[in-house]
């Protein structure tokens, strides 16, 4: 599943992911870790979205997330009560195996219409066609 934001910008994907891995991998126990999103981002190619994804693995909440920042990020995007069910839903997950979709719409029903499958992007026009190959015929080569 992918999740189109409710605000059109790249950066805040970006920080959403973040946000995410920082669930999972606290920066407190990375150490030298590079890895800094949990996933990519997408940019529709003709309309103002956004989108990120693919949120399809289970994953484990550290006992030692901060989810503050990540609440912060999308109460705008959720009604209060959500705001308010979130934080609740991801203190309740941490240490154990979660699927985040499951955990996010559970907390914020309202984002359900939010979530799309890779299936449903392409039918929306998120990816760009691939260039058809075309053949080209060999060119004789004449040994001098």
């Amino acid at each position: 599943m992918n999740l189109i934001l409710s605000t059109p910008s790249i950066a805040y994907a970006n920080a959403i992911s973040a946000e995410l891995w920082n669930l999972t991998r606290p920066a407190s126990v990375r150490k030298s870790e590079t890895t800094s999103k949990y996933c990519g981002t997408f940019e529709h190619p003709t309309e103002d979205k956004v989108a990120i994804g693919p949120l399809t693995e289970n994953i484990r909440i550290h006992l030692g997330a901060n989810e503050k920042k990540f609440i912060e990020l999308v109460s705008a995007a959720v009604t209060e009560e959500e705001a308010l069910a979130l934080p609740q839903a991801i203190a309740s997950a941490k240490g154990t195996k979660v699927n985040i979709v499951d955990i996010v719409t559970g907390a914020a029903p309202s984002l359900i219409d939010n979530f799309r499958t890779k299936e449903e992007m392409e039918a929306e026009g998120w990816f760009e066609q691939p260039v058809e190959e075309v053949e080209v015929e060999e060119e004789e080569v004449i040994e001098v």
